[in-house]
């Protein structure tokens, strides 16, 4: 038997780290059940409005011009 406070791993993490083993050319990016995945080393921007990712956008191609 196992005892009460053994910590047991949270089964959406386990389902991530599956993926990222099948995947491993690819980003998985998690938020509130929303899975976005992209080709590993590409930009991604996100933010609760459209002006805040166009800022990340507009920061991004600053720094890498």
């Amino acid at each position: 038997m196992r005892p009460d406070n053994v910590m047991r791993p949270d089964p959406a993490e386990l389902t991530a780290r599956f993926f990222r083993g099948l995947f491993d050319a690819y980003d998985l990016h998690s938020v509130r059940g929303i899975h976005v995945v992209v080709p590993k080393g590409t930009p991604v921007f996100a933010g609760t409005t459209l002006t805040e990712v166009a800022w990340q956008i507009s920061e991004h191609a600053r720094r890498v011009s």
